[in-house]
């Protein structure tokens, strides 16, 4: 075996590692949060010892800056990269409201790593809202996801005003902060009384709320 590909080797097995602990790591901060959950918990669950825990991540609150980077990964390339390399403007701030509300509508059924993505938006709304409290340490990891998802949404605002498909008085940032907004609020409810909460009901009224508020111009 060449020193190539046994580097590679070890990288692949250090990336599989990685990632069955962060799935593990997504199956129990959904269901006791990560201020209820040791590293021990972690490695056992994902049935690895639990000195690599640390040796990946290095303590629970790099366990927690990786869990959120890989959601925020698996969320630009699996739902918006797609939307995004269509274009820009009107149409892709529906495009991406309606594949955001589609991936919650198949988040049982979807699955990441052997857990599905429902259990994934479990874990970062738990830690989101932990943030708030016993892991206000955190405050700043999720203040900045957040704003990404709102700085993405404000660049096809600013888009859809260059090319006067909409009103040139919507303020980008203020209406791209309330669809995220929105959207987060629902999810929230949603994961809270999914069957209360369907992904055709939110699709449908934050469309007509968008178009209200940005007033799309009709081609002559």
């Amino acid at each position: 075996m060449s020193a190539q590909t046994k580097r590679r080797s070890q990288a692949e097995r250090k990336a599989e590692a990685e990632q069955k602990l962060l799935a593990s790591a997504a199956l129990l901060f959904a269901e006791k949060g990560s201020t209820g959950t040791s590293l021990n918990e972690v490695a056992r669950q994902a049935d690895l010892s639990a000195g690599l825990v640390a040796h990946h991540f290095g303590s629970k609150s790099g366990l927690i800056d990786a869990l959120v980077a890989q959601v925020a990964a698996s969320g630009l390339e699996d739902i918006y990269r797609p939307v995004l390399e269509r274009g820009t403007g009107y149409d892709t701030i529906l495009g991406l409201v309606d594949a955001y509300i589609g991936a919650l509508a198949h988040a049982k059924t979807t699955a990441s790593n052997r857990v599905s993505t429902e259990t994934w938006l479990k874990a970062l709304y738990v830690t989101m809202a932990e943030s708030l409290g016993p892991a206000s340490d955190k405050r700043a990891l999720f203040a900045a996801h957040n704003r990404g998802f709102v700085s993405m949404l404000e660049e096809q605002v600013d888009a859809a005003r260059a090319k006067g498909e909409i009103t040139a008085e919507a303020p980008p940032r203020a209406v791209a902060e309330f669809i995220v907004s929105a959207l987060r609020g629902w999810t929230l409810l949603h994961l809270i009384d999914p069957d209360h909460y369907q992904p055709g009901t939110l699709r449908a009224e934050i469309k007509a709320a968008i178009a209200a508020r940005l007033q799309p111009k009709t081609a002559p």
